[in-house]
């Protein structure tokens, strides 16, 4: 049986363009506009190449997204890695992705980690062989550096073009955002806390942040998964970062894998240790010292005074808008385009001190006495003996930790006899009734045995029975006697400890009144606290104000080291600081392009 044959194709539509067998294949520019209209019709939505994705990629002109493009790479400091930024960078991507979704496709990179090694110039010869793939004339690129970060920043800003290029440095940023960045130097101060940190470090802090605010590619490698795997919740509560970064689905523009990323393997702890001395175990002593070196060379260049006022001199002459001054950063009569600078510096208070602990002032023969002066007084018609249950009447008081202290001073009252609310139910200790605090009362002595008259007893041995009787019940007598009197003797001198005990407690808690309200006026009377930098900062012009460019973020209750490092957390003043950061990057935008 012969086969079918196919049914004829359908007749097209002529283009409009004529081919010969030794013509090319046409321009994108020859096709007509309603043929080009018919295909990017309703398959355009399936055409992956109209995504924001493929805007990193070389694109013919006249592409269907005309938009610009916005690259914003993180760059961590000494010794970090990708982790440093917390949720930062996917918060600022969110927001940016709002606030320029008109003009540009906003693409976020956290710049891969890094070896802290050597000369801070091979990790800029690094960045910037990184970094060349990704540029182009259509693209906006904005460095973000924490620390040490921002002073590679600025070496790959300055970095010079290679000849016989034209232009004056071989990179074109638009700016750079740098977080507490020490262009001058590290604060004197820096060395104390770092020291107390060691031998006193602070409690761990309340930590908003959770891991799955941060979109993982799933491209890259198990070890990066595990950096950035979520941990479990404990409180079902939605969190102030959810409102900044809550997409439906992730962004592919985020933190993307690049071709020519560079992994460098995690190992911690003992790991890391037992490969290094595998690794060099030929000649331990030497690998040693070449490794403390270069750490110690590359954060050297937080040391290097001279090298630091050249280099922060030349990057912020880049910020200035007249052309004099940035004409005068290469050196070589060129005219640099400008390049914006900004550099959030933390500002704290130190780490707050401890509150001393209350303690209760307790007479060591009464066992539960608080000194309470409005005990009811001892009667002399009561029994000796006292009940113990009777005494410890007083709720033990709650716990409080001494994180939350700062919390609980506000709430609190130390030593008040006074409930916190009039309401019985939520009165924070139980009432003792007055009849438990005393005491049983006495018994009655028995009567007096009469006198003794025996003269009508006529037998003699009857005669000395009922003397003897007689001789018994009187010491019987004078025994209880004797034992009210000791008795009452007694609760006399439990009185009068009772009274010297509530005196002296009377004067202590107002010597006490005394000392905090003196304490409290000296505080109010005292000078505000000197605040505590990371970063040395410029100097003052002529009229005591600072540069504008450098902009204070104020940390309470942490020290420096505290402060530089925990400048992502979330808190407070962390929606400020991503709002600030976006209005900022969108106006160097706005500036560059008019749009």
């Amino acid at each position: 049986m012969g086969s079918k044959v196919p049914p004829p194709l359908p007749p097209r539509q002529s283009s409009g363009i004529t081919l010969h067998a030794n013509d090319g294949l046409p321009s994108y520019d020859s096709i007509s506009k309603d043929h080009r209209l018919a295909i990017n019709g309703p398959w355009s939505a399936q055409d992956h190449r109209s995504s924001s994705t493929q805007s990193l990629l070389p694109v013919e002109t006249g592409a269907q997204d005309e938009r610009r493009r916005l690259l914003m790479i993180f760059i961590h400091g000494f010794m970090g890695n990708e982790m440093s930024f917390r949720s930062f960078p996917a918060h600022l991507h969110n927001l940016m992705t709002l606030l320029l979704s008109d003009s540009h496709t906003v693409h976020t990179k956290i710049y891969p980690r890094y070896r802290s090694k050597r000369n801070i110039k091979f990790a800029r010869d690094d960045f910037s062989s990184w970094l060349e793939p990704h540029e182009n004339a259509n693209t906006d690129v904005v460095l973000l550096g924490h620390s040490m970060g921002g002073l590679l920043a600025a070496e790959v800003v300055l970095m010079p073009a290679p000849p016989p290029a034209s232009r004056p440095f071989k990179h074109r940023i638009l700016g750079t955002i740098n977080f507490d960045v020490p262009f001058l130097g590290m604060h004197p101060g820096v060395v104390r806390s770092g020291l107390a940190s060691i031998f006193n470090p602070p409690d761990e802090p309340d930590n908003k942040f959770s891991s799955d605010l941060i979109p993982v590619d799933s491209t890259r490698s198990g070890e990066s998964e595990s950096m950035a795997s979520p941990t479990p919740s404990v409180t079902a509560a939605p969190r102030r970062s959810d409102t900044l970064w809550a997409p439906e689905s992730p962004d592919p523009n985020f933190n993307p894998s690049f071709s020519n990323d560079v992994i460098l393997p995690v190992r911690k702890g003992w790991r890391n240790a037992w490969h290094f001395v595998n690794k060099h175990s030929g000649e331990l002593t030497k690998a040693t010292k070449q490794l403390v070196s270069s750490h110690m060379e590359f954060g050297g260049a937080m040391a290097n005074y001279n090298e630091l006022k050249i280099r922060y001199a030349r990057i912020r002459a880049l910020e200035e808008d007249t052309d004099a001054v940035r004409e005068s950063v290469p050196g070589n009569g060129q005219t640099p385009p400008r390049v914006r600078f900004i550099n959030y510096y933390t500002a704290s208070t130190g780490r707050p001190k401890k509150p001393k602990q209350t303690t209760n002032f307790q007479s060591s023969d009464i066992s539960g006495s608080q000194g309470n002066v409005s005990e009811p007084p001892l009667s002399d018609s009561h029994l000796e003996a006292q009940s113990t249950d009777g005494l410890s009447g007083s709720a033990p008081s709650p716990h409080i930790a001494e994180a939350d202290w700062a919390t609980a001073a506000e709430s609190l009252t130390v030593q008040d006899p006074k409930p916190l609310d009039d309401d019985p139910d939520e009165c924070p200790t139980t009432p003792v009734p007055s009849d438990a605090l005393s005491l049983p009362p006495l018994p009655d002595l028995p009567p007096a045995p009469p006198p003794l008259d025996t003269s009508y007893i006529q037998d003699a041995a009857t005669r000395k029975l009922v003397e003897r009787e007689h001789a018994r019940a009187t010491k019987a007598y004078e025994m209880a006697v004797k034992n009210r009197e000791k008795a009452l003797s007694d609760r006399a001198k439990l009185q009068g400890k009772r009274d010297r005990q509530a005196k002296k407690d009377a004067e202590k808690a107002t010597k006490a009144a005394k000392r905090a309200e003196k304490a409290e006026m000296k505080e109010l009377e005292a000078p505000p606290k000197k605040e505590r930098k990371f970063c040395t900062l410029p100097p003052k012009d002529n009229a005591g104000r600072r540069d504008p460019c450098w902009v204070r973020v104020f940390m309470a209750d942490v020290d420096e080291v505290g402060a530089h490092c925990g400048l992502f957390f979330v808190d407070e003043r962390y929606e400020h600081l991503v709002g600030d950061v976006g209005e900022r990057i969108q106006g160097w935008i706005v500036e560059e392009h008019g749009r």
